[in-house]
């Protein structure tokens, strides 16, 4: 195994384009070196499928004992349609034996000079090895695919177009699964999203605004993001306090420091199974942390008066959605105790489409607001 150095990055500049606010929730708009943690962490270079063209872009694969998803997820990679040069890694988060073994196996099986294989000394956690995919990737663009979700064959070159500065570029997803909420909820958010498009006067590919920052992560995690190195770089990276929300947090200082523009082209598959995000405490973990974060966000827009107000307002109506769609995938959530945790009020009844309609006109409110770029 050919060892790589992690070189030590300087800590990253504070966040000029995001002025500091009053009373805004401490720490998520302060710059942090989140690869610090982890910089005495070695990784090791295990399998390199030989290409030595410098790439344009890298498309990072961080994995932990699915072999079976992570040979999909490879494939989905692999298969695009491109003369664009890139590369594929696999970043390996595990060390025991059997799993090492498998992965091992997944990526000879493979025999492609665009893919590469690297694991690291010790488990860093999940953020910990999203951020070390952006140390290892060799190209100034890149994009972190989980080792169970997937990229279209179109993908690529639909995201990797003209770009302009350190923009990050993204598509739509497609949810799938084996689970029954999943076919209503895609209908219901088709519509949703078709509402909001006509409203905003969207059509083909549209910039993200302050009222898609607050309205939730205006990307789906890291999935069908394009991103430049040096950008996340000096953004320091996912933090791993803000876990499970730490790439909402992340998409939204990217966006307000160089901007975000989406494709509505559904170019990505996110894949919902049975993991740590289903768990009852991480299910209320991120209801608390994202009605707290779009607070955050509200202030650090400097909004003031009734349109402080109404935002607000929809901010708790938003949490009361968030609690009860993860009510939906887990009937043991107890939603509205959750609510009540938060100090919101309990609601009598599930919100219904007309309530939801109401809370993505609602976000509008905030379409008209100065950007911080």
């Amino acid at each position: 195994m050919t060892p790589l150095t992690i070189m030590a990055h300087p800590a990253p500049a504070t966040d000029l384009a995001v002025p500091a606010a009053p009373a805004a929730v401490p720490g998520y708009f302060e710059a942090e070196d989140c690869f610090a943690p982890h910089r005495d962490t070695g990784s090791d270079l295990v399998i390199d499928g030989g290409s030595a063209a410098p790439p344009e872009l890298t498309i990072a694969i961080p994995t932990f004992r699915r072999p079976d998803l992570l040979r999909e997820a490879i494939a989905s990679a692999l298969a695009q349609r491109t003369g664009r040069p890139y590369e594929v890694i696999v970043v390996d988060n595990d060390t025991e034996p059997e799993g090492v073994a498998a992965v091992d196996d997944v990526v000879r099986s493979v025999r492609s000079p665009l893919l590469r294989l690297y694991r690291n000394s010790q488990n860093i956690g999940m953020f910990g090895n999203w951020n070390r995919c952006i140390e290892l990737a060799r190209a100034p663009w890149l994009s972190i695919l989980n080792d169970d979700d997937l990229l279209q064959p179109d993908w690529l070159e639909a995201v990797a177009g003209p770009r302009s500065g350190q923009e990050m570029h993204a598509c739509r997803v497609d949810l799938f699964g084996e689970q029954p909420w999943l076919s209503q909820r895609n209908r219901v958010d088709a519509s949703l999203k078709a509402l909001g498009d006509r409203l905003a006067g969207r059509a083909g590919e549209y910039r993200v605004t302050p009222a898609d920052l607050l309205a939730g992560n205006p990307v789906y995690a890291s999935l069908g993001v394009l991103m430049h190195r040096d950008a996340a770089l000096g953004l320091g990276g996912y933090n791993e306090r803000f876990w499970p929300i730490a790439d909402y947090v992340f998409s939204a200082r990217y966006g307000l420091r160089h901007g975000i523009r989406v494709t509505d082209r559904r170019l990505a598959r996110y894949r919902f199974s049975r993991n740590e995000s289903l768990k009852l405490a991480t299910m209320s973990l991120s209801v608390k942390r994202c009605f707290e974060f779009r607070q955050a966000l509200i202030r650090q827009f400097h909004v003031r008066g009734l349109r402080a107000s109404l935002l607000e307002g929809v901010n708790r109506r938003q949490a009361a959605m968030d609690a009860y769609d993860w009510h939906r995938r887990s009937p043991d959530f107890d939603w509205r105790r959750v609510l009540a945790d938060l100090g919101l009020p309990r609601p009598d009844a599930p919100p219904g489409r007309l309530v939801r309609a109401g809370v993505k006109l609602g976000w509008l409110a905030a379409k008209p607001l100065r950007s911080t770029q």
